[in-house]
């Protein structure tokens, strides 16, 4: 049988004096345990017997020493965990009034009560509820050793006070397991309403020790007692904190913290739960604490935002109306000379505000009126226009981050109020602020676009642009004055967040369009009267229109009607236009071709509400796209011929994408058409030199070849072959570049071509490393990327395939030793990639052995 005392006994030779003294008393009592039972030869008894022989010794030496004391209750409380609940309660009334009488005749003796309050949880958490309510000697003691615990947990030595805490609590929640009410028994819910109740009476403002004791007690037992009692303690903590030193009151708000924590202990009467914490946020509300005093303020800010998250789960209607108090509370906090403090204020009101303010709340919020018909919404709205108008600057940063988290959760569509906030934030911007503060203030209007679109955001905020319509102007305003009143800080910030919202095309083209035109001959006729600088500016606010027209093409929720509308206007401006007008007209057409594209492929019904579109819009766009593709594309050629090299990647992306919804076709006949131009030009240079402008043409026809590849048919793709697999042996190393492109492209897109034609067009690149320059190297590897891995796939089929791959494998390894880092990161990978393909191909073991 094992030893209860086994490690004990290992440390009989031990130089603590402690030990040996407990080795000593165990010693006696197994002596007496051995003449008990006559049994010399046994030194192990079972723990029973040790328990009721340390019983026996504590009954008789009545008036012991203390070490002995300390001894025997040092052994008891190693037994006694072995003891089971059922042989303590057959016993409670002696072992009950003995661990009563060591705390009462010990108490100074801190050894000995730290025993005696450990063996006092196993003892008393054993008994049941019956144990508690009868009379006599049994239940006596049982109030007795409780109401000592309870007076040891507001002990001035902390090791006891944390002792008898714990224990307290444990045996709290041990008996509400064991009562058909669910709570302590009565016995027990009066003893600490007496002792805790009268440390705080006895407390005063200046000599508050014993409440703080009470506060680590009521932190762990809160929960534990029934709503009326915690009610009392609670307003008779915090009236003695609200007077006394602010240690207390960092005590007290951590005592409504830990009451604010979720409970597992399930009632029936959730409406006097609620009413509690209801009056518990009130009062921690109606406390102002110092904004220099940094605990204080912290330990405040977490009662706060735990209470009315808390109390709002608990009920929406009692919590979100308490949000907006909550705001003004924390408001004057953001003017702390704290660093620490002014960060806490701004994350509990973000908190609170994220937390607590939801689609259900909100219609709380909206419904319930306040004194004056004003809705809860409209003061929240108040509260956080009070500190955007704040007169310190150093609360605007952290007002404006407040204002991006009511700007998630509200939409302004709906809920108008909010207008105000946006119009405080208006008001602000020009304010001289940091750029640390206009970065957060765009944040906010950046939550306000995303959630509620841009026409809801215009409908607050008119950009009023600097045109002849423009209110300054109508006013008699000067051209600076209507310049500097103009909100052309918003433009930057419509372009980064009407894709993420609820947006119309239409809208750019009715509003922005023609306020665009003016803008620019304006900007165009200022110069001639000598108004350079403001033309300028007013070129630079056209820009950021132009800039916008991207955005406004992404998945706009009238694509199909707004796309068949101005589908005309937009091909003829892009004919007409150059420079920047150009590109964001091309980029607009991509972006709205392959967001539709992309969302009748990838995007779910979540997104797709969230845009407002359905998936038959998106169909009938594409379709209506593929009707105007010619047109499109015609123009869109023309224009490659002309751009520049700022523009052309925006024609690309053009092309590019109407060539992917245009009819089969259309696209074949354009490109053979462009084929022939490139023919022409190659034709022309036989004779004699082409011209640096036929060369420049040469190229850009071979970009714009390689964007419409992907919607070719066979017969086209043996054109492309016919004409840029030459190029690859071309003088001139840029158009080896796009050459390489090309085959790339075709090999790539164009599966079922490439296995039928796998031989001419890998023997030419092969080849063609003789004539390819060490600046054409990279462009060779991307296209050996894209054509290794498929010649590995058809070694099964084609062995003769190996002798092509024999010379691209070395060429590739040898690339791992590029002077251009990106070559060498391309072979390296490739190199990888490329064993791993063969290991897991289906070829002849001695084809791989070979390779």
């Amino acid at each position: 049988e094992m030893d209860p005392f086994f490690e004990i006994r290992s440390r009989s030779n031990s130089h603590e004096p402690r030990m040996r003294q407990a080795n000593m008393v165990l010693e006696a009592i197994t002596d007496v345990i051995r003449a008990q039972t006559g049994d010399s030869a046994n030194n192990v008894y079972p723990p029973t017997a040790y328990f009721a022989a340390l019983l026996s010794f504590l009954e008789r030496d009545r008036e012991a020493d203390p070490a002995m004391v300390a001894a025997i209750m040092f052994l008891l409380a190693t037994v006694i965990k072995q003891i089971k609940d059922a042989v303590l309660r057959s016993r409670y009334e002696r072992v009950t009034a003995l661990l009563f009488r060591v705390l009462s005749n010990h108490s100074e003796d801190v050894v000995a009560c730290r025993w005696g309050i450990e063996c006092s949880v196993y003892a008393l958490t054993a008994l049941q509820s019956k144990h508690w309510a009868g009379k006599g000697i049994g239940p006596k003691s049982v109030r007795q050793l409780f109401r000592a615990l309870v007076i040891f947990s507001t002990d001035l030595r902390p090791r006891i006070r944390k002792s008898a805490q714990v224990v307290v609590a444990s045996v709290l929640e041990s008996s509400m397991t064991r009562t058909k009410t669910g709570w302590p028994p009565k016995a027990m819910v009066v003893t600490l309403q007496e002792v805790v109740g009268t440390d705080l009476m006895n407390c005063t403002p200046k000599d508050c020790q014993q409440a703080m004791f009470a506060c680590g007690l009521l932190q762990r037992i809160i929960h534990f007692l029934p709503y009326p009692v915690a009610r009392t303690i609670m307003n008779k903590l915090f009236s003695l904190a609200a007077k006394a030193t602010p240690v207390l009151l960092i005590q007290a708000m951590r005592t409504a913290e830990a009451f604010f924590e979720p409970s597992e202990i399930k009632t029936d009467n959730m409406d006097q739960k609620t009413k509690l914490m209801a009056d518990v946020v009130d009062t921690v509300l109606a406390i102002r604490p110092h904004r220099a005093d940094t605990d204080t303020s912290i330990a405040y800010l977490r009662a706060i935002v735990k209470g009315v998250k808390s109390l709002t789960e608990a009920s929406v209607l009692s919590g979100s109306g308490r949000i907006a108090s909550a705001i003004m509370a924390i408001s004057p906090l953001l003017l702390s000379p704290r660093a620490q403090v002014i960060t806490g204020s701004t994350q509990a009101i973000q908190a609170i505000v994220s937390g607590c303010i939801t689609p259900q709340s909100l219609i709380s919020l909206t419904s319930s009126r306040a004194l004056g018909g004003v809705s809860k919404l409209d003061e929240i709205a108040e509260a956080v226009e009070a500190l955007l108008n704040m007169k310190y600057k150093t609360a605007w940063g952290n007002s404006f981050a407040i204002a991006a988290e009511l700007f998630k959760v509200v939409d302004l569509r709906e809920h108008k109020c909010v207008g105000k906030v946006v119009i405080a934030l208006d008001s602000l911007q020009q304010g001289g602020l940091s750029p640390k503060e206009r970065k957060s203030l765009d944040q906010a209007m950046l939550c306000c676009l995303r959630v509620s679109g841009v026409e809801a955001v215009l409908g607050v905020l008119p950009l009023d642009l600097p045109t002849q319509d423009s209110p300054t102007i109508q006013n008699g305003g000067s051209l600076s004055e209507a310049i500097a009143r103009s909100r052309a800080w918003l433009l930057p910030i419509l372009n980064q967040g009407v894709r993420s919202g609820p947006h119309t095309l239409s809208l750019y083209f009715e509003h922005f369009w023609p306020v665009r035109e003016k803008l620019e001959q304006a900007a165009r006729a200022l110069p001639k009267i000598g108004k350079v600088t403001e033309a300028r500016q007013i070129d630079a606010i056209a820009g950021g229109v132009w800039d916008c027209f991207p955005s406004f093409c992404y998945l706009p929720s009238d694509m199909l009607t707004a796309f068949s509308k101005y589908a005309k206007p937009w091909a003829v401006a892009i004919q007409n236009t150059s420079g920047r007008g150009r590109t964001h007209l091309c980029k607009g057409l991509a972006i709205l071709v392959n967001s539709a594209v992309d969302a009748k492929d990838q995007a779910t019904d979540e997104d797709l509400k969230r845009y407002m579109v359905d998936r038959k819009v998106i169909d009938q766009t594409l379709a209506t796209a593929s009707k105007f593709a010619k047109n499109f594309l015609s123009i869109l050629f023309k224009a490659a011929m002309t751009a520049d090299d700022a523009v052309m990647p925006s024609i690309l992306q053009a092309v590019s994408a109407m060539s992917g919804v245009a009819k089969r076709k259309t696209v074949n006949n354009l490109f053979i058409a462009l084929l022939k131009t490139i023919l022409q030009s190659q034709a022309e240079s036989g004779a004699s030199e082409m011209s640096e402008a036929k060369i420049t043409e040469t190229h850009k026809l071979a970009e714009v070849a390689a964007a419409c590849i992907r919607n070719l048919d066979s017969s086209s793709l043996q054109w492309v072959t016919k004409v840029f697999l030459p190029m690859l042996n071309d003088e001139d190393p840029l158009m080896q570049k796009k050459a390489y492109r090309v085959i790339k492209e075709v090999v790539g897109l164009h599966a079922d071509y490439f296995k039928a034609h796998w031989n001419p067009i890998s023997k030419s690149i092969r080849d063609a490393l003789a004539s390819c320059p060490s600046g054409v190297g990279k462009a060779r590897l991307g296209c050996m990327e894209v054509l290794l891995p498929k010649l590995v796939d058809m070694l099964p089929y084609h062995p003769e395939a190996l002798q092509v791959m024999g010379s691209f494998v070395g060429e590739v390894i040898l690339g791992c030793k590029e002077p251009n880092h990106k070559a060498r990161e391309v072979s390296f990978n490739l190199t990888v990639t490329l064993g791993k393909m063969l290991m897991e191909s289906n070829a002849n073991p001695a084809t791989l052995r070979l390779l």
